[in-house]
């Protein structure tokens, strides 16, 4: 046991000391080095996924202002089509704002179809039946798309007659809202 002591105390040389406190240090910064590689990798993939997700952010942000736009032009649109949509059916009125636009030429039969509830409005379907030229049938049809109340022209059938004029038939709707004059 002796021996063991002495052994013990026997100085430790400095150059040991020194080797194994240098060894130290290295495997910490082996270590931290590592460690700081990671973390940069994770930081890394956590700013792209941040970066994707910024992306599809703006992305969206785009198509809502984009909808926002529309979405102001279909309320003027809307706006201007209840102007459009008187709150009673005015068969007469109309009858006779047809004849006004028909006056180029012949105008040989007007005859409303059953009435149609939208959600927005009641839809009157009419057939109008006319004789005249191209031009005064292009104009015709220009009226009904300019006129002060709302029409719409799903169809027009041409066929020519035998002194050379055109015949045509114009599949129309005009539209009344009764709830227009309760909230108007």
């Amino acid at each position: 046991m002796n021996s063991a002591m002495t052994t013990l105390r026997k100085p430790v040389d400095n150059r040991i000391v020194v080797v194994v406190f240098i060894f130290l240090i290295c495997v910490v910064l082996l270590g931290l080095t590592f460690y700081t590689i990671n973390l940069t990798y994770q930081i890394n993939d956590t700013i792209a996924e941040k970066a994707t997700i910024a992306a599809d952010l703006q992305r969206q942000v785009t198509r809502l202002r984009s909808i926002q736009e529309k979405d102001a032009q279909i309320e003027h649109v809307v706006r201007q089509a209840y102007i459009k949509i008187p709150p009673v059916p005015d068969e007469a009125g109309i009858i006779e704002y047809i004849k006004s636009i028909t006056e180029g030429g012949t105008l040989t039969g007007i005859t409303f179809d059953k009435r149609v509830d939208r959600s927005v409005a009641t839809e009157m379907p009419m057939t109008i039946t006319v004789i005249s030229s191209y031009g005064e049938m292009l104009d015709v049809i220009s009226a009904l798309a300019t006129a002060e109340r709302y029409f719409t022209i799903s169809s027009v059938n041409i066929d020519k007659t035998a002194d050379g004029e055109l015949s045509y038939t114009i599949n129309a709707s005009a539209y009344y809202n009764p709830s227009a004059a309760i909230s108007g």
